[in-house]
């Protein structure tokens, strides 16, 4: 009979989402309320977790009062200064006089400043405390949980924008690597549905070796359908 004769390759992989979002703590602190659990799904801008902000709270008190005292010292910096420009005018005052009134001026302004920073800093630490959701989409896992602590860049969320698209990323061996190429269908399953065939397709051959041992593969990223959502995370 006549037909096409097809080549397969029998490779292993493990799928993932695709796009995944880590969301961090910016700050150190407790959590104090969360307001979302796994596989629950979330809007952008979406309040997720709260972090205690009672230190940050006091420490802007602190530094609101500083930075008072500190406008008051400037304003009257800034008017000795104008009083000295005046009597300088009239050659009441000496340069040098006037060039300590600058300095001076000079001096407490740049101290203003710097407290302004802090302000602005501890300000936004106290924005920090609340965690929002940076996408629309759908809770994978969940890093923390209420009263645990939490410090700077720690994990508190792994969101992804959805799973109707997978990612699998397959292992191909070395003696098979040159017949692969962007484009071609890989037809996989998965032990949860050993009966069901899912289909995906190649959207990139890696170059970068990974060795184990003797033995050398290249991993290739494969896009997959998954519609009817029977494909989840982690799956081999």
């Amino acid at each position: 009979s006549r037909g096409d004769v097809k080549k397969t390759i029998a490779v292993t992989g493990e799928l993932d989402v695709l796009n995944p979002v880590t969301v961090l703590s910016k700050i150190n602190g407790i959590i104090i309320n969360t307001y979302t659990d796994f596989n629950q799904k979330v809007s952008k801008g979406q309040l997720l977790l709260q972090i205690d902000s009672t230190a940050i709270d006091q420490k802007i008190q602190r530094i609101s009062g500083q930075l008072e005292s500190m406008r008051m010292e400037v304003l009257s910096a800034q008017a000795d200064l104008e009083g000295k420009k005046n009597l300088f005018k009239d050659n009441l005052i000496s340069r040098r006089a006037l060039e300590q009134a600058e300095i001076n001026y000079k001096g407490i302004q740049s101290k203003y400043n710097q407290i302004r920073l802090d302000y602005e800093q501890a300000r936004e630490e106290k924005n920090s405390a609340n965690i929002h959701s940076p996408i629309n989409g759908i809770v994978i896992n969940m890093y923390r949980e209420k009263n645990q602590a939490v410090g700077i860049n720690n994990p508190l969320f792994l969101l992804a924008e959805n799973l109707r698209k997978m990612v699998l990323t397959i292992n191909i061996d070395e003696s098979d690597i040159g017949f692969i190429k962007i484009g071609q269908q890989v037809i996989f399953t998965v032990s949860a549905f050993p009966e069901k065939r899912f289909t995906g397709k190649i959207e990139q051959v890696r170059i970068n070796p990974v060795k184990s041992g003797s033995l050398v593969s290249y991993q290739s990223i494969v896009l997959c359908e998954n519609e009817e959502l029977l494909l989840k995370p982690g799956m081999t």
